[in-house]
């Protein structure tokens, strides 16, 4: 059995005190927060399979703490009126669209039948995130079409976890 502690899950620790760094005002240490935990969040699971110290605690806390990051961000931007509601709502769609793929999964009984994974729409809603976050630790304006495309691939989410699911099934 692959203990929880191993680097992989310390990368994903490291973006906690990353995101505690985002409250600070300051536009380069912000940049750098960011780019630290974007790359984390690349190498965590690239490691961990890499060096077969994949567990079930690791591909739980990744994901949260990749969530915690964001929702930091999106607080202290929003805080800052860097960002509104319409794109708080953009940066969330993946995640309302997972609420909505849950539900549907309870409701069917079909949790036994899904096996979590990340999947293409997920991977390009979270470079979206990572690119926005970047331009608006420097203080930039980001383009109302990023956010759109933010939606638009989290609604898309949605959609591909129906497909994998219906993989998933045939098996």
């Amino acid at each position: 059995m692959t203990s929880v502690i191993n680097f992989p899950n310390f990368l994903s620790f490291l973006r906690l005190p990353l995101a505690a760094l985002l409250f600070i005002d300051n536009h380069y240490l912000r940049f750098g927060a960011v780019f630290f935990a974007m790359l984390t969040d690349v190498l965590d699971g690239f490691l961990a399979r890499k060096s077969g110290l994949v567990t079930k605690f690791g591909t739980f806390l990744d994901p949260i703490t990749d969530k915690l990051f964001v929702l930091t961000a999106l607080i202290v931007f929003f805080v800052n009126q860097q960002i509104g509601g319409v794109e708080i709502i953009a940066f969330l769609a993946r995640d309302i669209s997972l609420v909505f793929f849950s539900l549907f999964l309870l409701c069917i009984d079909g949790w036994a039948r899904f096996t979590v994974r990340s999947f293409y729409a997920g991977k390009i809603v979270t470079t979206l995130q990572f690119s926005t976050l970047l331009i608006l630790s420097l203080n930039y304006d980001v383009p109302l079409f990023v956010y759109a495309l933010m939606a638009l691939f989290g609604a898309a989410s949605f959609i591909e976890l129906l497909y994998i699911y219906r993989q998933n099934k045939k098996l």
